[in-house]
């Protein structure tokens, strides 16, 4: 069977003759491999839950910015909108004015 580090001819061959302490160094080596695939397995984790956050946190920037540019424009709607009636009465007085002359 492959294993994902090398193993030396001489510890195969050692294995082979059944020596215990290379036995117990491949073991060591298998664990400490087992290892090192969970914490590369945990550290892929931690770095997906970094990103998603990081994509929540643009997604909230993004969306607090569209607010803020709604706000803006409604407030300027509204200053015109009033600005017109103003107008509006200005004009009505005038040409009230006008008639009564």
């Amino acid at each position: 069977p492959e294993t994902p580090y090398p193993i030396s001819g001489e510890l195969l061959e050692a294995a082979a003759t059944g020596d215990e302490e290379v036995h117990a160094k491949l073991i060591e080596l298998d664990d400490r491999e087992r290892r090192r695939s969970m914490l590369r397995a945990q550290l892929a984790a931690e770095q997906a839950e970094r990103e998603r956050v990081a994509q929540e946190v643009q997604a909230a920037a993004e969306e607090a910015e569209r607010v803020r540019l709604q706000a803006i424009a409604d407030a300027e709607k509204e200053a015109q909108d009033r600005e017109s009636q103003r107008l509006s009465r200005i004009l009505e007085k005038k040409e009230r004015q006008e008639r009564d002359e």
